[in-house]
């Protein structure tokens, strides 16, 4: 019990565990039910219709990135800096009907330029899908944005919440209209938008004390200003990410736009699982930041890179060791070819989560306009990388385009934060990098096959990360006792229940 006594970065520690396991159950269950769904995609559709999907759920997100102008994660901003419930309900009311009527309008331009559109392109599943468009966007923009609420309020149980009412009505929506009524493609559609819908209801039930008929021009004005950067940002944000997926199948494909979201599912939901640290962490530090504590948000932020960059490269190696085994029990040996892609992507991961971490931290101390600087310079290198690399090492190529472009911005995040008198250490996350290197090129040089060498070579890596300090006692003792207590928390919730 020593730890609950200790200083207050070991307290906001505390807070981190308890609020990332409260939002982490809903994105455990999405991550779980998400791959269940894949399952049945890999083994129910043709790899052309799949990747026509998945052409369109990034249609989707590049709309409503578009059409948000940065208001999201400003309103999770200032609801998170403010102590006043009046301010609070104000904030709420100018943001929610502000992104209603974006959306709507970004839905009307959807419609009527959908007909153009039709008249000059070939028919194709993707092409037929882009119908469901509209519905799709005006749902998950406001679903979108009353999460932001639940993050920015700190309601981070009903945020779980959220996520797992859809996860369990996808998943069997798309048992039912895939599987049993052999709808196809536009089964899928269904099974998103449905889901979409009910958890946007569930999130609208609990905060309706919240909404009035009450809307601020000044404070809009604000929120605005303040996202601005941030809206720039998520629109390169798109390019880096997600537009590697466009090139491959304007160069290769669908049927390799297929590959290559199987090789990046398993990556984008460990994502999926950090998003439900970066919903508390954000927050926390931002509230940290605002109470003039600039030691107490270094550690926080030096901590969360240690530890979070020593699961990623262990989650790295796991799957370099095992990819092929991974690919073949989860998706099927239909995609294997995209085994290696699979191996890089979980290490471009853990750069991504370190690019996360520092980007909000920059966002938390009211410098949103230095992600966008370097976003542009961090676009600028994957998309050319994506242009060169794409044609010639096909999927794997746009990976290693991503790595290089997250590799060499690195350095940018950490300047901006130290000219802020934010000490971020290089150290602290170098480390079990260079154990990666290390231990990837000893697997290499003996290309162990038996399962026993594999798992001693994982070993070898924790056994080094105690050795340099990336991994500590302390960690481990908290992480227990923090389980412990969310243990003992849930058993007397369902004891009292039962009773």
């Amino acid at each position: 019990m020593r730890y609950r006594n200790m200083s207050a970065p070991q307290s906001t520690l505390s807070r981190l565990i308890t609020g990332t396991f409260s939002t982490g159950i809903g994105r455990l269950v999405t991550i779980v039910f998400g791959l269940l769904c894949t399952i049945i995609y890999t083994r129910w559709l043709p790899k052309e219709e799949y990747g026509s999907f998945v052409l369109l759920q990034l249609t989707i997100y590049l709309v409503i990135s578009l059409s948000g102008f940065g208001i999201e994660i400003s309103l999770t901003k200032f609801l998170a800096s403010s102590n006043e419930e009046n301010s609070k309900h104000q904030i709420i009311n100018t943001a929610v009907y502000f992104r209603i009527i974006t959306a709507i309008i970004a839905s009307t331009i959807l419609i009527v330029g959908r007909e153009l559109f039709y008249k000059e392109a070939q028919s194709s599943p993707y092409i037929e899908l882009l119908m469901y468009l509209p519905a799709l966007v005006i749902i998950e923009a406001i679903g979108n944005l009353f999460s932001e609420v639940f993050m920015g309020t700190m309601k981070f149980v009903l945020f779980g919440v959220m996520d797992i009412i859809y996860s369990f009505a996808s998943f069997f929506l798309t048992i039912i209209l895939v599987i049993w009524f052999h709808q196809g493609v536009v089964g899928l559609v269904y099974a998103r938008l449905i889901p979409k819908t009910l958890a946007m209801l569930f999130a609208f039930f609990h905060l309706r004390q919240y909404f009035r008929i009450r809307f601020d021009f000044i404070l809009l004005k604000k929120l605005l200003r303040f996202g601005f950067p941030l809206y720039i940002n998520n629109i390169l944000n798109f390019f880096f990410s997600k537009a590697d997926t466009f090139l491959i199948g304007m160069f290769l494909g669908t049927a390799d736009v297929a590959l290559y979201e199987i090789a990046r599912k398993i990556p984008e939901s460990l994502e999926m699982l950090y998003n439900a640290f970066r919903v508390v962490f954000f927050p926390i530090i931002t509230n940290i930041f605002a109470s003039g504590k600039s030691d107490h948000f270094t550690k926080v932020l030096n901590d969360a890179n240690r530890l979070l960059t020593f699961v990623g490269v262990f989650s790295a190696l796991l799957a370099f060791l095992f990819r092929k085994e991974i690919i073949t029990i989860i998706f099927s040996e239909r995609y294997l070819p995209c085994a290696p892609a699979f191996a890089l992507l979980m290490f471009a991961f853990t750069l991504i989560v370190l690019d996360s971490n520092l980007g909000f931290s920059l966002v938390a101390i009211g410098d949103p306009d230095k992600s966008p600087i370097i976003n542009i310079i961090r676009t600028i290198i994957c998309f050319t990388g994506y242009l060169i690399i794409i044609p010639v090492f096909g999927v794997v190529g746009a990976v290693m385009a991503n790595l290089i472009g997250v590799l060499l911005v690195n350095p940018l995040n950490v300047y901006f934060l130290r000219r802020r008198n934010i000490s971020v250490k290089f150290s602290v996350y170098l480390k079990p990098i260079f154990l990666y290197g290390l231990l990837i090129s000893l697997i290499l040089g003996l290309d162990p096959q038996c399962f026993h060498p594999k798992i001693a070579i994982l070993g070898l890596y924790v056994l080094g990360s105690i050795f340099l300090s990336v991994i500590n006692q302390e960690d481990v003792a908290l992480i227990v006792n923090e389980s412990r207590i969310i243990l003992a928390s849930i058993l007397r919730s369902y004891h009292s229940k039962s009773v």
